[in-house]
């Protein structure tokens, strides 16, 4: 089943910079509505929304320590590379430590080379001349991590796998495929994104939440729907 928030007035996005009276009901198509504005006749619930505190940067800037080379110039590039391609850098951070773990002349069984492991196509792809320079290969695996990132709306299961697997693997399945191998490496660089496990233990997929997609429709209302909507321009993903 589609679920769809349609948000009104002044809510814009997934969260309440300020502080104040957060109005919430169903429409008639069953959908919930969040509003600043009291609606009259209509049975609503009242929650006064709290500025979030700052726990959560707190542990995201430990969990980014924590996945970090103890070579000073890679920090250096993950960081300038993340900020150039709009990326997470723990997710950066993860996918070297996962592939390389900080390995500058790492070499896979299959030709993959270099700290984020490029296949000698997708270097090329990327004008990777040099497959061991460290600002060559993050260079070109950021800049690839944000393609899939694009191709996938966001959805950084699908990117991961994509990385792991292929885009036509992935393409094939319509989501992560089932080989062990893809499901295992997804699992594990998201649970080090998320500070749950650095260790590389597998967590079980089951418990990510959705990708949610913001559009705003015919008449200007902004929606939020976890079904990515067709023939929609300005589609953004705000949660995933």
């Amino acid at each position: 089943m589609i679920r769809v928030l349609l948000l009104l007035g002044l809510i814009i996005g997934l969260s309440f910079p300020c502080r104040g009276e957060i109005y919430s009901y169903r429409d008639q198509n069953g959908h919930l509505v969040l509003t600043d504005a009291p609606q009259n006749g209509r049975r609503v619930h009242r929650k006064r929304h709290q500025p979030r505190t700052s726990n959560k940067n707190t542990r995201k800037d430990r969990n980014t320590h924590s996945l970090m080379s103890r070579n000073h110039e890679i920090n250096r590039l993950v960081e300038k590379y993340a900020v150039l391609y709009d990326l997470d850098e723990r997710l950066l951070y993860a996918v070297i430590r996962a592939e390389s773990d900080y390995d500058q002349n790492a070499v896979s069984r299959k030709g993959a080379m270099g700290l984020m492991q490029l296949m000698p196509k997708t270097g090329k792809q990327y004008g990777v001349r040099n497959f061991f320079d460290p600002e060559e290969n993050i260079r070109a695996g950021a800049k690839h991590l944000r393609a899939l990132l694009d191709r996938y709306f966001g959805d950084t299961k699908m990117a991961l796998a994509a990385y792991n697997a292929g885009v036509t693997a992935v393409d094939r399945y319509n989501g992560v495929p089932p080989f062990k191998e893809t499901r295992k490496y997804v699992s594990k660089i998201l649970a080090m994104v998320n500070g749950e496990d650095n260790s590389g233990k597998t967590v079980s997929a089951t418990s990510e939440r959705s990708t949610i997609y913001r559009y705003t429709d015919a008449k200007g209302r902004i929606c939020l729907t976890n079904i990515y909507p067709e023939n929609v321009s300005g589609v953004q993903v705000v949660h995933q």
